[in-house]
């Protein structure tokens, strides 16, 4: 383990090479105005001093998690947030301006056609940089907050990005996000094309998929265990990083081991393997795959023995009553896949791995903050002094849960009280011995009256994700009818 823990101080070293992003704007022309430029760093060491001043930041508007960081920007922040978000899907070609509106503009060289992003809040004394270094912490926030929220978006390298603010004629001021002239496009290393990333994308499509028919019928807890498993036997720690760490400095590392897809397509456990993913890659995956499965999750930056990633992840209450400070139903655990996939010295037995898998697996606060196995004395704290996480620890994280989640499986359903030599047929909410799309029409009636008996309680509890009766069930029925080639197979 002490190598391991060697590795994760410098797991995200790399993280903030990615975003060395230089702001470069031209002077103040003609009819059309821009500002002054600053590099990105310098705009993210004003942030760092402010906080080390204690000043209160004004990137943030509200300081409570509510279901991911970009609902915890400023309007401004979230304009360019929102805009990021409509501009995934054109962002694929690794060129194009990430931009809502096409707007030619007018300068002393001639006019220039621009993809801009409108901030109808702004003056451009708010965004004009020469005197103050602050003027576009808005953005730096807004790419940090979508970098998060959005991991299956693999194929980005933010240090590859230029930020020109400026304002129309008619006063109105915008900002234009671009690609570096430096640089052939704005691909993270590993891609060159769209066409790669449409194919990593249809890959990532097919894993999760496949993932999904594994866990389809399973309740949250039992969903979660089987991503954590899925990722710790499916992968090998970068051990390149660790080479680099001794000392081989002329090691070079591939942009995809911090993405998703390190963990999802490209991992295995093969020692050798230049593009298993470091923690930021395991983290990312897990996300992916809580997102899919609709299980609010989130990422989590930090000092584990050095920086590093984690997440937070949801467990829905069970009697569906009891609400968390957000207003929503559930708590909040943490899951630490990477220490769950400990780098041995030797091939581990199965044993070796059944000991750590579910170390760090949905744990409460005091076994976080007070280590548990082998690393009783490394804590897992969401903040550090480095410049790329200080903008995260500033986005509030949900509360934790003091203790460990314990599961306590569903009671197992009952014999059928109608009819106790008649087995139970899940989904069969009719009782005519077949699952059709009459039995999902029921069941909706069933939910809308809220005439839940103890016999649809038994065969109508297909969701599983709780021991209710709602819509979810209903979705999940209409799901099997669709999906299941011998719905009269489908029981108990």
């Amino acid at each position: 383990m002490g190598i391991f823990k060697k590795l994760l101080s410098v797991c995200a070293v790399f993280i903030f090479m990615a975003l060395s992003v230089t702001v470069v704007l031209a002077g103040e022309l003609g009819e059309d105005k821009m500002g002054r430029g600053v590099s990105l760093r310098e705009i993210a060491e004003s942030v760092r001093d402010k906080q080390k001043n204690g000043v209160s930041l004004d990137a943030f508007k509200d300081k409570k998690y509510d279901g991911c960081y970009g609902n915890q920007l400023t309007p401004d922040s979230r304009i360019i947030y929102d805009a990021i978000v409509e501009c995934v899907e054109k962002s694929k070609d690794g060129v194009s301006d990430l931009g809502l509106e096409k707007r030619t503009m007018n300068f002393e060289d001639g006019p220039v056609d621009l993809d801009i992003i409108y901030l109808p809040e702004k003056s451009f004394d708010d965004v004009e940089i020469t005197i103050n270094p602050e003027g576009l912490d808005f953005v730096y926030y807004a790419w940090m907050a979508f970098d998060y929220d959005y991991p299956e978006v693999f194929w980005l390298d933010w240090g590859k990005f230029m930020v020109m603010p400026g304002m129309t004629g008619d006063g109105r001021v915008w900002v234009n996000l671009y690609l570096n002239e430096e640089y052939d496009n704005y691909y993270c290393d590993g891609y060159t094309s769209k066409k790669e990333v449409e194919r990593d994308e249809k890959v990532l499509k097919t894993v999760l998929t496949g993932v999904h028919e594994k866990v389809k019928n399973m309740d949250t807890y039992n969903k979660l265990d089987y991503f954590n498993e899925y990722l710790v036997r499916k992968n090998e720690y970068n051990r390149i990083l660790l080479e680099i760490i001794a000392g081989d400095l002329d090691k070079l590392l591939d942009g995809r081991i911090w993405k998703s897809v390190g963990a999802l397509i490209y991992g295995n456990t093969d020692w050798k393997n230049p593009l298993n993913p470091v923690c930021e890659g395991y983290s990312r995956a897990f996300k992916v795959l809580c997102d899919y499965e609709s299980i609010e999750c989130v990422l989590v930056s930090g000092d584990y023995g050095g920086d590093h990633m984690w997440n937070y992840v949801k467990i829905p209450d069970k009697d569906n009553n009891k609400k968390d400070d957000d207003g929503k139903k559930g708590k909040w655990y943490a899951v630490d896949v990477t220490s769950n996939d400990p780098v041995f010295n030797v091939e581990p037995s199965e044993e070796d791995i059944i000991a750590y898998m579910r170390n760090y697996f949905l744990i409460g606060y005091k076994s976080l903050t007070e280590g548990v196995g082998d690393d009783n004395n490394i804590f897992h704290v969401p903040e550090t002094e480095g410049i790329f996480f200080e903008c995260i620890k500033n986005l509030s994280y949900p509360v934790l849960e003091s203790d460990d989640y314990i599961y306590d499986p569903a009671p197992e359903r009952p014999d059928n009280p109608d009819n106790p030599t008649k087995p139970i047929i899940i989904g069969d909410v009719d009782d005519d011995g077949e699952i059709t799309m009459n039995d999902a029409k029921r069941l909706l009636e069933i939910v809308l009256s809220e005439e839940v008996t103890d016999r649809i309680k038994a065969v109508g509890n297909i969701d599983k994700s709780n021991n209710n009766i709602t819509a979810a069930d209903v979705s999940a029925l209409v799901q099997m009818v669709l999906q299941s080639e011998d719905a009269l197979s489908v029981t108990e």
